[in-house]
């Protein structure tokens, strides 16, 4: 597993503090909160950083009750003092760095009840808001942007602090707000799609150092069923339902940005018979070296 995030949860400031949260992704790009006592933590032979990746052994589950839980997912993942983690220095790119749960933005509990929620989308070509960022994730912004080679880039802003000023909706950072710009995730990739597909223009080209090229062959992939959208939470295919995406497995809950997955039918035949068998998402990754949305942007930008 990856850790992603080692948010700290506190009673009364850093001198008390009760434990650490972490949010661990894996192979199959599901991903779990789990907890380990700040005692645990100090003792621990092996330092847990943040996008390392790690074996973690002897743990327990439980339900994961709470309303502010960081994740969809509905286990816990509690370390005990006989948990082991060790350290993996090699990475097969099959654990994502990073993974998001996009929400509408009515769908946003607050601790005062149903509220009100201004609407608003940012970085989607039709509309923009000001964004407000400050200190060193400011400095880092513009060093990042300066550096981004693709356009438009494509930034992904979390744990802000949203407000409305004369009927205009404003964005403003916090200290555990974090920027990500034209990051590798299939989110972003996702949304450059749509882009395209709708007729914006890139300004610019990248210029950046190509990757090696896919070795397997592919043929007429762009004629065959070869991908399914799924839930982000259960993994399941999604369906439409009254023009929304939607997953009868998680109680009819709306995808807002679903996940591609590979699901490619093969023929297979020898002298005597011929088979059709079904390459899912994991092992089609493994033989391409991308994903569902990123093998479907490379065909897009190919024709």
């Amino acid at each position: 597993m990856s850790s992603d995030e080692c948010p700290d949860e506190t009673t009364q400031g850093r001198e008390n503090l009760k434990g650490y949260n972490l949010i661990l992704l894996d192979d199959n790009n599901s991903h779990v909160q789990a907890f380990i006592y700040a005692d645990q933590w100090n003792s621990m032979a092996v330092n847990i950083d943040e996008g390392s990746i790690y074996v973690i052994s002897n743990f327990y589950t439980k339900e994961a009750t709470s309303s502010c839980r960081p994740v969809s997912s509905k286990i816990l993942i509690n370390f005990s003092p006989s948990t082991t983690v060790q350290k993996l220095t090699e990475d097969d790119f099959m654990i994502p760095l990073h993974k998001f749960e996009f929400e509408f933005d009515s769908s946003i509990k607050t601790k005062f009840g149903q509220r009100n929620i201004v609407r608003f989308r940012i970085t989607d070509g039709r509309n923009s808001h000001k964004v407000s960022i400050w200190g060193d994730l400011a400095v880092k912004a513009e060093n990042d942007y300066n550096k981004a080679v693709e356009t438009p880039v494509i930034a992904i802003v979390t744990n802000t602090r949203l407000k409305t000023y004369k009927n205009s909706v404003q964005i403003s950072s916090l200290p555990s707000s974090k920027l990500y710009l034209n990051m590798d995730s299939d989110s972003v990739v996702a949304m450059r799609y749509r882009l395209e597909e709708e007729g914006y223009t890139v300004s610019q080209q990248s210029t950046g150092t190509p990757q090696e090229p896919v070795v397997q062959k592919v043929q007429n992939v762009e004629e065959a069923d070869w991908w399914y959208n799924s839930c982000s939470d259960c993994e399941g295919e999604v369906e439409k339902v009254e023009g929304k995406l939607t997953c009868t497995n998680c109680t009819n809950k709306t995808i807002v940005v679903p996940e591609k997955r590979y699901r490619i039918v093969i023929l297979a035949e020898d002298s005597s018979e011929a088979y059709n068998f079904i390459l899912m998402d994991r092992a089609t990754r493994r033989l391409t070296g991308m994903t569902a949305t990123k093998m479907q942007y490379e065909m897009l930008k190919s024709s």
